[in-house]
């Protein structure tokens, strides 16, 4: 999960989490995940639980003061620019960062998440990482501000039957919409007797996303195309 040992399993932790669990000691806490009675996936979670809420109380996050540090002016006095076309709270000229997690693109709904020293993320409100966080004090209202112009990347994953020819008929789809290909891999599933390829794409919204997904679902041959999330699990 991430954690050290030693990080969670600090002097008396275990026995917190017994009494959360209405179990008397810790060696009867053990016994229980010896013999299966407790799942040690559930141990862990309160184990995770306890430490974060501990560097909370040490470490206290102040949104406010983060987020004026962000609209000082830097470098000499000169206005910083907005990152990506995103507005923070209706302001502009805030560095944002745009999650590798989910990669966001206009047009989809988008959350921001304060952290420390980085910033404002700004992800996908469907995103995993946003989902699984139970500190709503992190999270704080982003739009997008963005003309046409700038390009974002994406990647489809399409699964479609191996055969000759089909890779040329997927790529024909982007090559017509103009829209520019920066990255490709197909790999075949001998045991399905299919392809699944990975085409990385520079986009200027949601709504071209959906328009190619639509042609591409119509070429012959092609069983499913989604938008895959990115690689980057990190928030």
């Amino acid at each position: 999960m991430g954690y050290a040992p030693k990080e969670l399993l600090k002097d008396g932790r275990l026995l917190e989490v017994a009494k959360k669990l209405n179990i008397l000691s810790e060696d009867d806490l053990l016994a229980a995940v010896g013999y299966g009675g407790l799942a040690v996936h559930g141990i862990l979670t309160r184990l995770v639980e306890f430490h974060k809420e501990e560097i909370k109380e040490k470490t206290p996050l102040d949104v406010s003061q983060m987020l004026s540090a962000l609209k000082r002016p830097a470098n000499g006095g000169r206005k910083s620019k907005s990152s990506h076309g995103v507005l923070v709270e209706g302001e502009s000229g805030l560095m944002v960062r745009l999650a590798r997690c989910c990669n966001p693109i206009p047009g989809d709904p988008i959350t921001g998440y304060v952290t420390r020293g980085r910033g404002v993320s700004v992800h996908r409100t469907d995103c995993p990482n946003v989902l699984a966080d139970t500190d709503i004090t992190r999270m704080i209202e982003v739009s997008w501000d963005v003309g046409l112009d700038k390009q974002y990347k994406v990647e489809l994953e399409i699964v479609c039957n191996d055969r000759s020819g089909i890779l040329a008929n997927v790529l024909a789809v982007p090559t017509e919409m103009k829209i520019n290909i920066h990255s490709i891999n197909a790999n075949p599933n001998r045991n399905t007797k299919t392809s699944t390829i990975l085409l990385g794409l520079d986009v200027n919204s949601s709504t071209q996303v959906k328009q190619i997904i639509t042609r591409l679902r119509r070429v012959k041959d092609v069983y499913s195309v989604v938008r895959k999330m990115g690689s980057n699990a990190n928030m």
